[in-house]
């Protein structure tokens, strides 16, 4: 939502970023099934200035965990990291029991995101930009349909496999019962990472840890 620089070196204007926002909109709102939900500042400026942005973070996390699909943008946002609030809702989409969608444009590794550092992250699982929100994003994948996917090379692409999964297909009605991900009345299932993670009161910290990952 905020101007950035863009991979050509460019400054985006105000009004080049929101143009930017509006483009990537249509992309998700070209799937029917989809509803496009944007946090915005309206109404927070009826709020006293002090409190702002306490309203502004209430009503982002409120957006994040009632979404069904939350499509995190992971382009590197004034620096080599993505935008710090972005991380702050994907993290609360997945423990609510959304479904977290990365992608990024450019979509690249860390060893050539890092290549002009004095040090630069040496990871054997070659992840793109924030380890512990990706983790998450596989944890999210594996929960709702029990395979994960690599982070996505542009919203295009996330967009068109997500709703391949979500959306039910024509072939799907005809089947007397619908995908696992899939609730009776053809909504999506949300599967709460909080609560599996509340089961694990009391267990040893290695038997909860299988017991989060035994579906994977």
């Amino acid at each position: 939502m905020f101007p950035r620089t863009l991979p050509n070196g460019h400054v985006e204007t105000w009004h080049e970023a929101q143009e930017r926002l509006l483009k990537l909109n249509g992309i998700i709102a070209a799937v029917p099934q989809f509803d496009v939900i944007t946090p915005t500042n309206e109404g927070v400026e009826a709020w006293k200035p002090e409190i702002q942005s306490r309203m502004m973070l209430m009503k982002d996390l409120i957006y994040a965990t009632h979404s069904d699909i939350v499509f995190a943008d992971m382009t590197p946002f004034g620096g080599r990291e993505p935008d710090s609030g972005t991380v702050v809702e994907a993290t609360a989409c997945v423990l609510s029991g959304g479904l977290l969608v990365l992608w990024a444009d450019p979509l690249t590794t860390y060893a050539e995101k890092y290549a002009d550092a004095d040090v630069h992250p040496e990871s054997e699982l070659d992840l793109h930009y924030n380890l512990m929100i990706e983790q998450l994003f596989y944890q999210s994948w594996e929960a709702h349909f029990g395979f994960s996917v690599p982070v996505f090379d542009g919203l295009e692409a996330a967009v068109a496999q997500t709703a391949k999964l979500v959306v039910p297909q024509p072939s799907d009605l005809d089947l007397e019962k619908q995908p696992d991900w899939i609730t009776a009345d053809g909504s999506f299932q949300r599967i709460s990472l909080m609560n599996q993670l509340e089961s694990c009161r009391g267990l040893c910290l290695q038997d909860a840890i299988l017991s989060l990952l035994g579906h994977a």
